[in-house]
Parts: structure tokens; C-alpha cells; sequence
């Protein structure tokens, strides 16, 4: 790109990274219920139930935001612009990404010192035609980066904006365009469903489980084994994927396949099926070690109750409710600044991604502009996440070489009491994938 120097982070063989960008998308449509063949990531239809519940009774909900003094905003604005897809539409990660917006500039100098403007496009990108329309309008506006929460259209999205030199931020990619980026403008800002996948085996190995089933769909099980492999191969733990069909409705027949040895069971799918299989081993091996992911918990009040979850682990790369300086911090903004918006569920994304692009361009003197914020990005090191529990940042490097995009090596744990999640951990799963 004219105008700036800097050095290509590092990449896994090209084999490898097509693994990866395959495996992320079809571990977001195995973890969201997608079943049919057309290679296009599912998004949830809702926010899983845990995570919509209630957080004014926890710390940092009251609006006592201790705002810093700082001096104010000054120059022109750095436009930011937002996309919408089905994945947060209803899920309110536009009001957080504006919240974080109005908390940076009245309470850190807005960014590098100059006033943050966003701009958002007039209607979600639900659809490649949709994605390309709201490309084309934050194309034409001169947006200097684009801050995407959660994407299903990656693949129309990204080469729009990109090759016009448009820096494209997200919390967490689901495409393969998200995942490898030839022209390094793609930056995901936590290490993603492929980071909770390392997590797992890193949580095995930590708690001496010698091996793992992962249960996904049928069409997610090919990709997501031979990404599995990597990780857990690394941790020094055995796996075997235990695929489903789309009209499986027996898990209970599931749970009895798993082979004798298996000590823990990775649930990878959403809230129905998933369910099904967390009651099914519970009565099968009543100590069985579960991990799983959000999604998991749409089950709650659906189909099992909350008892069935207690004790299993959960898998992620944000956290809005616990009382972490970070969540706390989240949800005084979002007191603050949107009190009208429910801080829970994937709300969380937009804040994430626009504080997060916020706190990498702290350091920034001079113009900012669409090539001082890539080259800010990939200058970034140890940047604290928002709302990740102390997980941090940093796009000098590639913590996951198969993933060029991901800026992170870090994963959270939880501890679910019930449907609860409670005591975050961060894992480092980057040397799981060291080549």
C-alpha cells in the first residue's frame, strides 16, 4: 500500500491457512445451527438466554463512569464505519459501538486526539447483495476504517472495503476473507471460534483429560477435525469428532457411540441439539467433563433446565458479566451512554471492536487516515481487550499463523454455575498453533 512501510506478519503454509479459514466458518455455522451446503455461515437468531440475563444488579450498571480527565477532541474527525448484519441486528451492538464511540471522545481524547465520527450504513448487510450495497455506501462516504462486530458476509465485504485501502476491524472473523488477508487490512481483534477450539484442548490438558469428543454436524466435521487436529495435537490430547445429521434428533444413541475413553465432551452446536447432548451425557456419566460455547446456553428454559450446565465450562472471547475491571468498565459505558440498550448478549461485539480500534490508536501522532491506522494496527503489541478479562491484543504478530487476521492468542474460560458463567479465565492457546 503507497505510503507505508511495514513487516508482513507471519504465515502459516498456504495448506494450512485454507484449513483455518475453512474451519472458522463452519464452526460458526455448526455452533449456530447451520445444516444446509452452501458454505455461508449461520448467524443466531437470538442472543443465547445466559447471556441476556439480567446485569443491573452487578457492578459498574448504576452510570458512575469515572471518566478521566483528558483533553478534549480537536481536528478532523476519523470516520468509522459500522456494519450491521443479521448476526447483530436486535442484538443492539450498534448502540454499544456507539457508546464506546461517545465514551473515547469525551473520556480519552476520542482517537489519537481527533473527534470519532461513525458512520453506519442505512440497512443491515443480511445478504451478499445487502454487504455490497453497505460496502458501497461507506466506500463513497471516505470512511477512514471499518469496525464490523459480527459479520456472515466477510466474503463480500472485505474485498470491497480493502481494496480501496479501507482497514477492516472485527471482533471476531467468520469468513474466510476475515481469516487471511493477502493485502494485510484485515485485522480480527480476539482469536475467535478457532481460539475457543485451542481453549478447549488447553483446558483438557490442564485438567488431565486424556481425550475429548467433539460433537458438531455432519457438514462442519470433516473442516473442524482437521483444524482440531493442530491444537489438540499440540496439548497432547486425544479427540474423535462425533458428527449428527440435520434431522438427528437422538442424542441420547450419540452419547452411547462415544467411544469408552472418552473423559470430556466438547459440544460445538446451538441451543436445541446442544442441550439434547449435555442432558444426554449428564444422565449417561453424571461426571462427565463438558465444554461448550454460548450458543449452547439458548437451551436454557427451552429444553433442559440450567441444572444440566452446572460445572461445565464455557468457551469465548468476550465478557460483559462478571466483576472483571473490564466488564465493570463495559457496563458503565453502556449505563452511561445507551442506558436504554441491554448491555447483555452479543451487545458486547460493537463496543469490543470500536474501543478496541480505539486503544491501538492511542499512540498515533500526526494524521490519521486509513494508512496510519493499518500501520497502527500492525504496529499494535499487548493492547488490553475490551470487555476480555485481561485478555490483550496486538497485530504485530500472528498468534495463530493458520488465522493470519487474528490478532490474539488468548481465549476465555468460564465456569457456568447453572446457566451462569462465572470466573473468567484467559487461556494462551498461541503456542498450540507454533510452527
Amino acid at each position: 500500500m503507497a505510503g507505508s512501510t511495514y513487516s508482513a506478519r507471519a504465515r502459516a503454509p498456504r495448506s494450512l491457512r485454507l484449513i483455518g479459514s475453512l474451519a472458522v466458518g463452519l464452526l460458526l455455522a455448526s455452533a449456530c445451527g447451520g445444516d444446509d451446503d452452501s458454505g455461508d455461515a449461520a448467524a443466531p437468531d437470538a442472543a443465547p438466554q445466559a447471556l441476556d440475563a439480567d446485569l443491573s444488579a452487578v457492578p459498574g450498571s448504576d452510570g458512575a463512569l469515572d471518566c478521566p480527565t483528558r483533553d478534549g477532541t480537536s481536528g478532523d474527525s476519523v470516520e468509522i464505519g459500522i456494519v450491521s448484519t443479521a448476526a447483530t441486528r436486535g442484538l443492539e451492538a450498534g448502540a454499544s459501538a456507539e457508546a464506546a464511540a461517545a465514551y473515547a471522545n469525551e473520556c480519552l481524547g476520542g482517537a489519537g486526539g481527533r473527534p470519532i465520527e461513525l458512520v453506519t450504513c442505512s440497512s443491515s448487510a443480511d445478504t451478499p447483495d445487502d454487504a455490497a450495497t453497505c460496502a458501497g455506501e461507506l466506500v463513497d462516504e471516505g470512511v477512514d476504517a471499518a469496525a464490523v462486530a459480527i459479520s456472515t458476509q466477510g466474503d463480500t465485504l472485505v474485498p470491497a472495503l480493502t481494496e480501496v485501502g479501507i482497514p477492516y476491524v472485527t471482533s471476531s472473523g467468520s469468513s474466510a476473507a476475515e481469516s487471511n488477508d493477502e493485502d494485510d487490512l484485515v485485522f480480527s481483534l480476539t482469536s475467535g471460534s478457532a481460539g475457543a477450539m485451542a481453549a478447549m484442548a488447553q483446558y483438557a490438558a490442564n485438567n488431565d483429560v486424556a481425550k475429548v469428543a467433539i460433537v458438531v454436524s455432519d457438514l462442519a466435521a470433516p473442516g473442524i477435525g482437521q483444524l482440531a487436529n493442530i491444537p489438540f495435537a499440540a496439548a497432547g490430547v486425544a479427540f474423535e469428532i462425533q458428527g449428527y445429521a440435520a434431522d438427528d434428533t437422538d442424542m441420547g444413541a450419540l452419547v452411547q457411540g462415544l467411544s469408552d475413553d472418552t473423559e470430556a465432551v466438547a459440544i460445538l452446536t446451538e441451543g436445541a441439539v446442544c442441550g439434547a447432548v449435555v442432558e444426554a451425557a449428564r444422565s449417561a456419566v453424571p461426571d462427565m467433563e463438558l465444554m461448550t460455547v454460548a450458543t449452547c446456553l439458548q437451551a436454557v428454559g427451552e429444553t433442559v433446565g440450567p441444572e444440566v450446565f452446572d460445572g461445565a465450562a464455557m468457551f469465548g472471547n468476550f465478557d460483559p458479566f462478571s466483576e472483571h475491571p473490564e466488564a465493570v468498565l463495559y457496563r458503565e459505558v453502556m449505563a452511561a451512554y445507551a442506558p436504554d440498550t441491554d448491555p447483555a448478549g452479543l451487545t458486547v461485539a460493537g463496543y469490543q471492536v470500536v474501543l478496541g480500534l480505539v486503544r491501538a490508536l492511542a499512540g498515533v501522532d500526526g494524521d490519521i487516515d486509513r494508512d496510519s491506522i493499518a500501520d497502527a494496527l500492525r504496529a499494535s503489541i499487548d493492547v488490553p481487550l475490551p470487555a476480555g478479562a485481561g485478555a490483550t491484543f496486538g497485530c504485530s504478530t500472528t498468534p495463530i499463523p493458520i488465522i493470519t487476521a487474528s490478532c490474539s492468542g488468548d481465549a476465555i474460560v468460564f465456569t457456568l454455575e447453572g446457566a451462569t458463567p462465572t470466573s473468567p479465565e484467559v487461556l494462551d492457546i498461541a503456542p498450540l498453533f507454533a510452527f
